[in-house]
């Protein structure tokens, strides 16, 4: 992508332009302002393409503030804080959020776009040393099928890795960006989007759907040193908030 854009201003902080494509679908999480919203109610029946992953119980997921794990790694802030020239642009997010459920109103946008080059890098490309502990993702009758490093390689590694889950029966997805936070380049995050805490993690959480029917669902988040983007296609809410629990429980 040449040029900012508002939702590329959301997060702030210098990662691969790969990586900020997965990022920049609206990345936002807690500050000491937020949107007071009712919670997105959690799927309780799963439609024909929806795949069950794990049946792992979910704490209630309700919007809550709460104090980051590693503060000085992220700078919180509200809308009204943004600059002038990007805070119309934000507050329209806020509404489509509030109104269809995503930032973007429904539309998709950059959702598994890194697919096919991941899957050629994973095929043929080497396995590459990595800045941090990736997170055990191993969702249930899920194949990991694609897999592409982020960022500038340093002494200890790439400080991004991107994940390709695919289910071969239900032909089901599940992509996972996690990039490192450093100390000296923190990011800087909207509040006023949080509207899901699984476990102690506040989330952003989107809902949309393509235009075959299928649902997708992205999730939003930063834990301990990393900052984890999240997109599922054909899964059910729950289930993609179990794989969440299972990241943040570690």
């Amino acid at each position: 992508m040449k040029h900012e854009t508002v939702k590329q201003s959301i997060f702030k902080r210098r990662i691969s332009k790969k990586a900020l494509i997965m990022a920049a679908i609206g990345l936002v999480a807690v500050s000491g302002v937020w949107y007071a919203r009712p919670s997105p109610k959690v799927e309780t029946n799963k439609g024909a393409d929806e795949t069950d992953l794990s049946g792992l119980v979910v704490a209630s997921a309700h919007a809550e503030v709460l104090p980051a794990k590693s503060p000085h790694l992220v700078r919180y802030i509200s809308i009204d804080e943004a600059p002038h020239s990007e805070q119309k642009a934000l507050r329209r997010q806020l509404h489509l959020l509030q109104k269809t459920g995503s930032l973007s109103g429904g539309a998709l946008t950059v959702e598994f776009k890194q697919a096919t080059h991941a899957k050629m890098t994973y095929r043929f490309g080497r396995r590459q040393a990595l800045s941090f502990e990736p997170a055990a993702l191993s969702p249930d009758g899920f194949v990991l099928t694609g897999r592409q490093y982020e960022g500038v390689k340093g002494e200890q590694g790439f400080d991004g890795l991107y994940r390709l889950f695919e289910n071969p029966t239900t032909k089901a997805r599940v992509e996972l960006l996690e990039t490192k936070i450093l100390a000296d380049d923190p990011v800087v995050l909207y509040g006023e989007f949080v509207n899901k805490t699984i476990g102690t993690t506040s989330v952003i959480f989107e809902t949309l759907t393509d235009k075959k029917g299928t649902r997708h669902h992205n999730a939003r988040f930063v834990h301990h040193d990393k900052l984890y983007v999240m997109s599922a296609k054909g899964v059910a809410e729950q289930d993609l908030d179990a794989l969440i629990m299972n990241i943040v429980q570690e």
